[in-house]
């Protein structure tokens, strides 16, 4: 099965649903469709006001997903936008505006939706983004309505030092979960405002970079438990929190691009795996300016994520950050940036990037890509606060060698497991001429994901043995993985599904080198129960 519907290909980072026979999906554009789940043929699409400002270029016009509730399909646009439509028709039923209505301060996330059934009250979720000062948040808003229900702000005031929360961000950029036992919705923040300037905002910048839990009726907060303290290296909380039982009990996974998993207790927060306090490097006289937090954490938990920079990544004269030894290894994450360039992996295209994890209860792994691309950076103090009072934007006082700064060497990276019950990493497959950019799923002993060259693969789930290779850049439309697979059954037939166009914004070296792009809505089936015992029996 296969649709394509022609639009000018966007950033596609979509996880598609299926619900009753019908898949629905996004594209960049933020139109939305609906197809027959067993023959991809075109349902319905709603297309938005041709007035709608949608920015065009960038990391901006990617759209991760609609979700389904009470007959409607709930979808949060870019300008700020949060809409039902009837999911049989497609017609546009309320819309409502968030306060997301710039290019710098969005929503990009697919909603959440909590049914009655689950919770005291029905609710949509969605959170706010922004990388421009924007003050960001979660909300809740009535499903048959749209009004606003809660809001819960992601900064806390005596956290920064002075007025720096004016700053803000802590930007909600992944869909939140939700425990219907325990009535809480659990989310990931990103880093503060200005990313790489911690010299305006001493303090620890609570709550970017942590994972917080919320009483879902309320939105009254419960717990945090913060992964970077004070960022100045643009270490968001880059992938949805996973929720899965362990030992026994509801346990919550988060992870940022600094590349360390931590897990926790739903219920509490408390810490389920070991992790420590690791002291960071001395700023020196160049990187005092910085206030950097003495400790960072660093889990018990090992890691995919390369954690060191590799010689051949290092151009003449440029040297790697300070190695931190911590327990499990050395890091060269928490080392300050100061006015001398240095190379620093991870970094804010490195680690536990945006692409959505799985987690399987077969075989108690977790299951993530993990980027290897390291950048070149310093920080000038005196251009960096002249920057900030002015108004400026992520990244000020910052410069580095070539677009984003990116280091020498081509980017990689691995697809991978971790086993739960140890702790340990299971599995790699490795991604050596690309950013694995794809999310992953699992279904029975299998796992699903895409290269950004277009490569879709199937792997045994316990060791990682690649079964099965389809190049998505054979059929017309084919793109780039930058999206996420789904999986579901109908009519006693077990599809997976891919939406392949590419993400724009992955790079190599010093230049943007777009993946290839595409807009091919691709379905893999099994051969239904009955179709398989009559090629069974007719083998005989």
């Amino acid at each position: 099965m296969g649709f394509q519907h022609r639009d000018q290909p966007r950033d596609i980072e979509a996880n598609l649903i299926e619900v009753d026979g019908v898949v629905y999906l996004p594209d960049g554009l933020a139109n939305v469709f609906a197809l027959n789940a067993t023959t991809g043929k075109q349902i319905w699409k709603y297309t938005p006001s041709p007035t709608l400002n949608l920015p065009t270029t960038g990391y901006y016009t990617g759209n991760r997903g609609v979700v389904y509730g009470q007959g409607l399909i709930f979808q949060a646009r870019h300008d700020g936008m949060l809409l039902a439509l009837n999911a049989k028709t497609g017609a546009l039923v309320w819309e409502s505006n968030t306060g997301g209505a710039s290019m710098h301060t969005y929503l990009s996330t697919a909603p959440q939706f909590i049914g009655a059934s689950e919770g005291k009250v029905p609710e949509v979720l969605v959170g706010l983004s922004s990388d421009a000062s924007g003050l960001c948040y979660v909300a809740a808003y009535a499903p048959a309505t749209g009004k606003l229900l809660w809001k819960f702000s992601t900064i806390e005031p005596s956290s920064w030092a002075g007025s720096s929360a004016q700053f803000g961000s802590g930007a909600v950029f992944d869909t939140p979960t939700f425990d219907p036992t325990l009535n809480m919705v659990y989310f990931d923040t990103g880093n503060p405002n200005q990313s790489y300037d911690g010299a305006q905002r001493a303090g620890a910048n609570l709550y970017t970079e942590s994972i917080v839990a919320l009483d879902a009726t309320s939105g009254e907060l419960q717990w945090y438990f913060q992964m970077v303290h004070h960022d100045i290296w643009d270490y968001d909380g880059g992938q949805p929190t996973v929720l899965f039982t362990l030992n026994g009990v509801p346990a919550i996974e988060g992870a940022t691009k600094a590349g360390y998993n931590f897990v926790l207790d739903r219920a509490s927060g408390e810490p389920l795996f070991p992790y420590a306090e690791v002291a960071v490097p001395p700023a020196g006289a160049n990187a005092a300016f910085q206030l950097p937090w003495p400790t960072q954490p660093v889990s018990g938990i090992e890691t995919l994520v390369e954690e060191t920079v590799e010689p051949d990544s290092l151009p003449p004269g440029v040297p790697s950050a300070a190695s931190v030894p911590t327990p499990w290894g050395p890091t060269t994450a928490w080392a300050p940036l100061g006015a001398a360039q240095m190379i620093i992996q991870p970094a804010h295209h490195s680690g536990y990037e945006w692409p959505a994890p799985a987690y399987s209860p077969r075989t108690q792994m977790w299951y993530s890509h993990a980027i290897y691309h390291p950048v070149q950076v310093s920080i000038n103090e005196a251009g960096a606060t002249g920057c900030v009072l002015a108004g400026g934007n992520n990244g000020c006082g910052s410069s580095g060698t070539g677009s984003m700064n990116q280091a020498v060497g081509v980017p990689h990276g691995v697809y991978g497991a971790i086993s739960m019950a140890t702790g340990k990493v299971a599995w790699t497959v490795p991604i050596l001429t690309s950013v694995p950019s794809s999310g992953v799923a699992v279904a029975g002993d299998l796992v699903f994901f895409a290269d950004a060259e277009g490569l879709f693969y199937g792997v045994n789930a316990a060791t990682g043995e690649i079964l099965w290779v389809f190049d998505a850049l054979s059929v017309p439309g084919g793109g780039g993985g930058g999206a996420a697979p789904a999986i579901y059954e109908y009519g006693g037939v077990e599809y997976v599904v891919y939406y392949f166009g590419g993400n724009p914004f992955i790079q190599t070296n010093t230049v943007d080198t777009y993946t290839p792009s595409g807009d091919a809505i691709i379905a893999f089936a099994l051969p239904s129960t009955t179709a398989a015992a009559a090629a069974k029996a007719k083998a005989k």
